[in-house]
């Protein structure tokens, strides 16, 4: 029997939550064939991980749908990336303000799925996804901890890595299929994954005689507002006791996301063109012009102004140019020599267009559109499930939390991959004349002095 299991993929802007109800067949033949759904709070799948402090007793913290909506008033705190805080390994008042922030958040989170009698937390396995950073374990215990305190008290809190149930989501597309026969049982992998699918491809090779036995090497490039995350995972198929066969995953983060590098100064840009102080509007309001300009289209504001013409998207076309190439000079960083059978682009990155286009001019050649549907399910005002092809999102967007629903993250779960920690230039800045130590000794991805890597140049060069 596979228990009900709800995944948290808990991002730096948006938290995903998937789910799939429980598999249990009890006689032959049967078969179980479900595609994975999100929960969906307030009309919205992706839920904004945005926090709002107020001075209000009665209501100290506003999250979600409502603080998005929400004009901040001068006395309010607004916290966007504090998740960055909350895996600082450093005891910093940041990491400590972060630590505040998931508790409320965590139990604002928990009792608004609460309100679904779909879910059933008691009964759930709750696996929350975490980036495959070396100390993975330590990084766990501390989100365990925050759940904890938080009142989550499901069947099994479980910890799974980000860029296997992202790769998991963009491969299966969701679909869990489960069969028993009267000799045997257990997933259908041929049918979960799609006959073309390069997973099943890569087990025909390897059967079929005169064939070399190579593992199947896959990247998926998570474009988020804050990071950029490369993620290397490498699948031997055929080896028993792994699961899917994931026998390694390799990942480097970089402090190099949309934020900064795209909305920041186009925000500056538009501001100059239309005399509009865009921090004054809403996060929501924000993100709703950002999406018709990323999609090529007008949009019209109050006193006739309209974003979005020739000029502004000459504006948009050079950032994303620009963090194209910044995001490919990285990323070749983190890849590793010979062929990789596919390159996914995912995370908020992968719905900006003319970014995915630049990037694949670069030569990254990912496969950034998945098969969309065109049925989209109304989702309610409270909390409920959806399945996820029929929520309006893209798969690049939400694979990571309906990965780590899936059957397969089941049975892999307890088979952890191997997590190699690719250093980067860290060897080499050792060995330099003068080179020096950054304070975060390279623990931190998200360090704005050295970048994650550990050293500096010294001053005198």
């Amino acid at each position: 029997m596979n228990p009900p299991t709800l995944s948290i993929d808990f991002g730096a802007s948006y938290t995903k939550v998937g789910f799939r109800s429980r598999c249990a067949l009890h006689t032959a033949p049967s078969r179980f064939d479900e595609t994975a759904s999100l929960v969906g709070l307030d009309e919205a799948a992706l839920i904004p991980t945005l926090a709002v402090q107020t001075t209000n007793d009665k209501r100290p913290w506003i999250f979600g749908s409502a603080a998005a909506e929400l004009t901040p008033g001068p006395q309010m705190k607004v916290f966007q990336n504090w998740k960055a805080g909350l895996f600082n390994r450093d005891n910093s008042p940041d990491a400590a303000q972060a630590s505040i922030i998931a508790h409320h958040y965590f139990t604002w989170l928990r009792q608004r799925i609460d309100t679904t009698d779909q879910v059933g937390l008691a009964d759930c396995i709750v696996r929350v996804m975490v980036p495959a950073f070396y100390d993975f374990t330590e990084l766990t215990g501390v989100l365990r901890r925050c759940f904890e305190l938080a009142g989550w008290s499901p069947r099994e809190l479980q910890f799974g890595t980000e860029p296997h149930a992202n790769a998991l989501g963009l491969l299966t597309q969701g679909r869990n299929v489960y069969t028993k026969g009267k000799q045997a049982e257990g997933i259908d992998f041929q049918t979960t994954y799609g006959a073309n699918n390069p997973y099943i491809q890569s087990i025909r090779r390897q059967l079929l005689p005169g064939m070399d036995r190579q593992a199947l090497r896959l990247a998926v490039v998570d474009i988020g507002a804050f990071t950029t995350d490369v993620a290397i995972l490498t699948f031997d198929p055929l080896q028993p006791g792994l699961g899917d066969g994931l026998t390694e995953i390799a990942q480097l983060s970089f402090p190099l996301g949309t934020h900064e590098s795209l909305d920041r100064p186009l925000w500056h840009g538009l501001s100059a063109r239309h005399d509009v102080d865009f921090y004054k509007l809403s996060f929501r309001q924000r993100e709703r012009i950002k999406f018709a300009l990323f999609q090529g289209e007008i949009f019209a504001m109050a006193a006739g102004i309209n974003l979005g013409d020739a000029a502004d998207q000459a504006l948009l076309n050079s950032l994303t140019q620009a963090l194209a190439k910044n995001i490919w000079r990285d990323a070749t960083k983190a890849m590793p020599p010979g062929d990789l059978a596919t390159v996914f682009l995912s995370g908020g990155g992968a719905r900006i267009p003319a970014l995915v286009t630049a990037l694949n001019q670069q030569g990254m050649k990912a496969r950034a559109q998945p098969p969309t549907f065109a049925a989209t399910t109304a989702i309610a005002k409270g909390a409920v499930l959806v399945r996820w092809n029929e929520s309006g999102e893209p798969l690049e967007r939400v694979a990571t939390a309906v990965g780590g629903c899936s059957l397969i993250a089941d049975q892999a779960v307890n088979d952890k991959p191997h997590i190699g920690a690719r250093p980067l230039l860290m060897a080499q800045r050792v060995t330099e004349k003068g080179a020096i130590q950054c304070s975060c000794g390279g623990l931190n991805p998200d360090c704005g002095r050295c970048d994650g890597q550990g050293y500096l140049p010294s001053k005198k060069t």
